[in-house]
């Protein structure tokens, strides 16, 4: 993202726009997304029927990352695909947080959907933390995280983690729903 940023600083004109996807989005919203003319697109696609969407779009240039693993990846001079490394995304992870102070506990939350990459980044997590003789405390957040019963279920797992605690999220969509909570907590989050 920081280079596709820098490129538009650098007066570029380009007109980026942020869909947050989940397993409730609708279809329409990103249809109405492609009507609106992009020249491109950067995707995640939540489910087949979004990838197979974006296809459909003639000549459109599409970069896919993770592209879904039910589908067969397409071999079009216009898409790309970019698969990430989950494992070492988890390593990485860990590394960073057993380097930058001595927790008392340490926690992955992981989106609602299960997913692959979701499960390959924790496992790896996990592994690596493990191996310094630790133990990590998992936590999966529910179907519908904004309701309040869901958000109480993370405050609830997060009061429980001896502190100070360090946490991995899945992804930005789980971290801000840690943070969130964090804050409701009135717990410091770096």
């Amino acid at each position: 993202m920081s280079g596709i940023l820098r490129y538009v600083n650098e007066g570029h004109p380009w007109t980026i726009q942020f869909l947050q996807f989940s397993e409730q989005l609708p279809l329409a919203r990103f249809q109405n997304a492609l009507n609106a003319g992009p020249d491109g697109l950067i995707l995640r696609a939540p489910s087949p029927e979004i990838a197979d969407l974006a296809l459909r779009a003639e000549a459109l240039p599409v970069a896919f990352i993770d592209f879904p693993a039910q589908l067969k990846t397409p071999r079009q001079e216009h898409v790309a695909c970019v698969h990430l490394d989950q494992f070492a995304v988890g390593a990485m992870g860990a590394d960073h947080l057993l380097s930058v102070g001595n927790f008392a506990s340490f926690g992955y939350a992981d989106v609602f959907v299960p997913t692959r990459w979701g499960a390959d980044r924790g496992a790896a997590f996990a592994k690596a933390i493990r191996r310094t003789g630790k133990k990590v405390a998992i936590f999966r957040l529910g179907r519908n995280p904004d309701r309040e019963d869901e958000a109480a279920r993370l405050r609830a797992w997060l009061s429980g983690l001896p502190k100070p605690a360090a946490i991995m999220a899945s992804c930005d969509y789980s971290a801000v729903r840690v943070i969130e909570a964090c804050v409701e907590l009135g717990l410091s989050v770096p």
